[in-house]
Formats: C-alpha cells, structure tokens, sequence
C-alpha cells in the first residue's frame, strides 16, 4: 500500500501541468467584424495616431479598413486580385498612416484617409520575387524596391547564376530611378552513380531599407534576404552542406555591394541601432551529416555602418528534425522594461534569451506537444507579468499562458475550436484583446479568468475599467471594471454632445472585478461615453448603441 501511495505521489509531482496551481480562461466576446468574403489576412495598425488601433483585412479581392472600437468599415480599396503584402507608412507625409498593397498583377500605394490611390506600379509578372517601401535617399518621402528573377536553365552548369533585378522607385513621383542586378546560382547539378544528385536555386525572398548611421553621416542600406531551396533526389554526403541563404548589404544611393554574409536568414529584425552600430538578428537553418542533423543557428549580429562586420553565433543547438523548431518571436516579455527578448521553441522546450547582454534568462522544460509559439499577451488586470501564448497538440489541445519573468505555467486556455489570430492593444489601454479569425468574420476577444487558483489572479493589480461588451450593442451592454482595494466609485454616463444621460454606480464598493449592466433601450440610438471615477483614477471609454 505504501509502495503504491509514493507511485501515486510521484505521479502527480511529474505530471506536467496538471499538478501546478494554473488559472483557467475563457474568452469573452466584446465585437465581431463581418466581412464581405473569406478573410485571407489580418493587420492591426493605428493608422491617423489617435492611440486607437484599425483593423485592416484583406479578401479574395479587396482590402477593408475597420474602426475597432464601433467595428465599422472606414475604407474599402478598389477592386484588387488576392491582395497580400500589405506595409504601412506615412507615404504623402501628411502626419498619418498610409498603405501599400501588393496583388497579382501590381503594386499600390492608397491614402485611405483622403481617400485616393497615390501610385500605381508597373505590371507584375512571374519574375516578381518581393518589395518594400522607405526613403532609401534620404529627401523624406518614401521610395518603393521591387526585385524581380530572370529565370535560366542551363542544367549541368555548376556555375550558373541567374540576375536579380532591384528596380527603385523614389517618391513623391515614382518614377523609375535606377535598376541594379545581384548574381545569384540558380542550378547546381553533381552527379555521382548511385550516390546523390540534383539541383538548388537561390532568389531573394524579401528586401527591406535600413536607414543607419556612419561616421560620415547618415547612410542607407538596403538588405537583401535569399533563401535556397534544394531539389535534390538523394542527401548529399556526409561532408556537404547546405546554407539556407544570404544577407547582402547594398549602399542605396551608390547600389555598391557592401556586405555578403552566408548565415540563411529563416527570421530577422533590426533590435536597435546606436551611433554608427546596429543590432540585427537572424536565424539561419543549416544541414550535415546525410541529412540527418539539423543545427539552427541564433546570431545576434551587431553590424558597423563602416566596416559592415558582424559578430558570431551566440546559441546554436542541434535538432535532429527541422519541424522540431516550433518557431520564435521577439518582445519585452521577461520584466516589462521595454527591454526586447527573444523566445523561442525547440525539441519541447521554451527558451527566453536576453538580447541587451546575450544569454539565456530562463529555460522551460517538459513542454510535450508544444506546436507553435503565437504572442506576447499583456493584461496587468489580470496578470502583472507579460505572458507567451503558445499552441499544444497533445490532448487535450490548449493554450497555454507562460508567464515570461520565470517561465512557469500561468494559465490554460481551453482549444474551443477556432485559432487566435491576432493579439494587440486596440484601445490604447495597456491590456491586450484577442482577435480570431472564423471564415468570413473576425471576433474580439477579452480574457476573463473562469477559476483562479493562482495568487495573481484573485484581486486587480490596480483599478482599470475594461471595454464595454457587446460593442456595438443592442438594447443592453455590460461594463466591467476592477478595484485593488475597496473605495467609491461613480460610473457615469454621457452623450455625444458630453450630457449626462445616467449615473450606474455612485457607492462604495469592495475589492476585486465588478460588472454593471446599462440597459439603453429607452435612448436612441448613436456614439456614447462611459466614465470612472474610483479615487484618483478616472477613465472614459466609447460605445456605440444601434438599435
């Protein structure tokens, strides 16, 4: 009996997370978008700097741009063909957000605030690769990169190179201004008698334009990231190897080449640049041994604007299969001092590096099943730390909430059948929202704690005063909002003209998460504000009645 007690005992000690005081969550719907058709991709942007966020979705054949807050729509494009890509910048330099779009036949630049279309580009065909858009001169308008691949087929030429054509358009007019070429192989054939052979190419798969600073002055780059993709029969030997691509550095006024590094970026992004030295960071994907032995490599490269040099590998661990890296973000999730760290998954582990001072902050093992890492989640309401979201297969399949200043188990999410798309702030309040897509629809989401076990869980960290849910609504909507401690509190309602329409609480209330609910079937319907007052703190929300 003892024996089978300390079996039991055991049991619970390592079965992971089962055994660990976790909260479990349930999304609340708060709004809902209803497209026209399928929704193919999703962006969140403050477009005309108001704090608050747009929703920005792209179907078979238009884009929309959505106000979060009344879930309407503000702009719709012309008719477009599967229109993807989309990059936002301050294009006409009017102090608000614009758009560039990308479909199948060419490129746009939209104002969607006027609205007009700013640019047409030249007609796509099939040797387009990427583009991108940033004032690569320096005369403070946006200029647009496109690259596109003449394609040839020598077979049997080891040395093959094909030309990658970097077009430059520099704004306000968009005329061509220059067209400079990168060589890159396309066809690399070894034939050996029942051994190995065929063929890999390399193109570029995205461009982008760095504006640096150098000991000279101001300097522009614009990076190029290729990838190369084998079509091999048979792995190569056991002394092969295989890069996943390049990083080449050209001088976008000049268009002189000033850096090729081999380290095949899979992921990158510029974490800070300082004086005449930027920090960019790169994963790059290499393959040995038959095959069989997969390393990624994580380089936090820090380039001189002078000398273009970069730094070595900072961690590299062996996978045995390329699928067991389950991807990677980069965010201020370890203290919440805007301080960036990368986190990422591998082999069921969770790993948290620092990028001020390169090195592991923490590591979490025993994460079986672990799919893929999503997003940083912040809500101080309910959690004082930020939170890794990350996807789990084993059943039941969850979400699970990492808490990033330690790397333990905060929370589980139950799998309710639909993905979680999207994560930001979209009223400006400090806590995030969730956002779905289900087909043709996009629903807001809120976190609300269903049992919480965990200490942080049980009373607010401070007062807030969430977003009202529905919103829009009909007839009735609920508001909730939270206290640290007990005291006062007068929620207060207020038309669009700033009267006063209605008072919902005016008492003292106890510590911890209310709800109150307005009824306003008796108002007509419009755009209202409802405010807090609990001490010192005092905030105002929108919604949006329609009957």
């Amino acid at each position: 009996m003892k024996s089978i007690v300390f079996v039991f005992l055991i049991l619970l000690v390592f079965s992971y997370p089962a055994f660990c005081q976790v909260d479990t969550l349930r999304l609340v719907e708060i709004g809902s978008i209803q497209a026209p058709s399928t929704i193919n991709e999703l962006y969140v942007e403050d477009l005309d700097g108001d704090s608050l966020k747009e929703i920005i979705i792209c179907t078979d054949y238009y884009v929309y741009i959505y106000n979060s807050q009344t879930c309407q729509v503000e702009w719709t494009s012309p008719p477009l063909d599967h229109p993807a890509d989309l990059l936002f910048e301050d294009i006409n330099r009017d102090g608000l957000i614009d758009l560039s779009v990308k479909d199948s036949v060419n490129i746009y630049l939209f104002d969607p605030h006027t609205p007009q279309t700013i640019w047409t580009g030249p007609e796509l065909d099939s040797t387009y690769k990427c583009y991108t858009i940033g004032d690569r001169n320096d005369d403070d308008w946006v200029d647009v990169a496109i690259v596109t691949k003449e394609w040839f087929t020598r077979a049997g030429d080891y040395n093959n190179l094909d030309t990658n054509w970097v077009s430059i358009f520099d704004g306000p007019s968009f005329t061509l201004q220059n067209e400079f070429l990168i060589l890159l192989p396309n066809y690399a054939i070894i034939i050996i008698p029942y051994y190995w052979h065929g063929y890999h190419y390399e193109f570029i798969e995205k461009v982008l334009i760095y504006n640096i600073t150098a000991s000279a002055g101001p300097q522009t780059v614009i990076a190029m990231f290729s990838n190369i993709y084998d079509l091999s029969e048979h792995t190569p030997g056991p002394d092969e190897c295989l890069k996943t691509g390049d990083l080449i550095f050209i001088n976008a006024t000049t268009f002189e080449e000033l850096l090729t590094s081999e380290i095949g970026l899979v992921e990158h992004r510029i974490l800070s640049q300082s004086d005449t030295v930027f920090t960019l960071l790169t994963v790059s994907s290499r393959w040995f041994t038959f095959g069989l032995d997969w390393s990624k490599d994580i380089m936090l490269s820090l380039f001189s604007a002078d000398s273009m040099l970069y730094s070595n590998t900072f961690w590299q661990s062996s996978l045995w299969q390329s699928d067991d890296w389950e991807g990677s973000f980069i965010s201020d999730v370890y203290t919440n001092n805007e301080e960036l760290e990368l986190c990422f998954g591998e082999n069921d582990s969770l790993v948290l590096c620092s990028l001020e001072d390169p090195q592991v902050i923490w590591t979490s093992d025993r994460m079986s099943g672990l799919d893929s890492l999503l997003f940083a989640f912040r809500n101080t309401e309910i959690y004082i730390n930020p939170q890794v979201i990350c996807s789990f297969t084993n059943p039941p399949a969850e979400y699970r909430f990492i808490n990033g200043s330690n790397g333990s188990l905060s929370a589980i999410l139950p799998n309710l059948g639909f993905g979680l798309s999207q994560v930001a702030d979209l009223d400006g309040d400090g806590s995030d929202e969730i956002l779905s897509i289900q087909y043709n629809s996009i629903i807001v989401y809120q976190l609300d704690v269903v049992t919480g076990i965990s200490d942080e869980s049980k009373l607010p960290r401070r007062v807030f005063l969430n977003t009202n849910y529905p919103n829009p609504f009909n007839s009735s909507t609920t508001i909730e909002y939270g206290l640290p401690e007990p005291g006062r509190v007068r929620i207060e309602i207020y038309d669009l003209l700033g009267r006063k329409v209605e008072t919902l609480v005016d008492e003292e209330k106890q510590a911890g998460r209310h709800q109150v609910l307005w009824d306003a079937s008796g108002y007509s319907s419009g755009v209202y504000f409802y405010r807090i007052e609990a001490g010192d703190f005092v905030d105002t929300k929108r919604m949006v009645f329609l009957k």
